[in-house]
C-alpha cells in the first residue's frame, strides 16, 4: 500500500470519527434534556454506555487492521481478558448497579466509590477502556 493511499485511510478513520463523535454528542444532549423533563436519565446514561462501548471498539481498529495484514492463527490472549477486561466488567457493573436494582451490585457497590463520585463519567471511562481492550485482545500468532 502507498503511503498516500495509507494517508487518505486515516484521515478517513479520523473524519468519521469526529463526525461520529459530533452526532453521538447531539444525540446524547437531546437525551439528556429529554432525561431532566421527564425524571428518567436511564436512557441517557445507558445510550452512552453502548456509545463509549462502540468508541473503544472503533479506537481499536487500527490494531485489528495490523493484526490482518500478519501471517498467522487468530487467538484471543487469555491473559488480556483476565487482567484488564473482567475487572472493568466488574467496575462496570459497579456503576450499572446505581442505576438499576441487580443481586452483584451488593458486591462491587463500594469499588465506584473508591475511584469517583460520578458513576456516569466513571462507566464511560470503564467502558471505552473494556471495549477498546476487548478488540485489542484479538491477536494472530507469528
Amino acid at each position: 500500500m502507498s503511503k498516500q493511499k495509507k494517508e487518505v485511510l486515516w484521515l478517513l478513520y479520523y473524519l468519521v470519527l469526529v463526525i461520529g463523535l459530533l452526532e453521538i454528542y447531539t444525540y446524547l444532549i437531546v437525551l439528556k434534556v429529554d432525561g431532566a423533563n421527564n425524571f428518567n436519565s436511564r436512557p441517557y446514561f445507558f445510550y452512552s454506555l453502548i456509545t463509549a462501548l462502540g468508541f473503544g471498539f472503533y479506537l481499536g481498529i487500527p490494531h485489528l487492521i495490523k493484526q490482518y495484514q500478519k501471517k498467522g492463527k487468530w487467538r484471543v490472549s487469555i491473559y488480556k481478558l483476565l487482567v484488564v477486561c473482567i475487572p472493568m466488567l466488574i467496575l462496570l457493573i459497579g456503576s450499572i448497579g446505581y442505576y438499576i436494582n441487580i443481586a452483584i451490585y451488593d458486591l462491587v457497590k463500594p469499588l465506584p466509590d473508591l475511584f469517583v463520585n460520578d458513576r456516569y463519567k466513571f462507566g464511560m471511562v470503564v467502558t471505552t477502556v473494556l471495549g477498546f481492550n476487548l478488540v485489542r485482545s484479538i491477536q494472530k500468532n507469528g
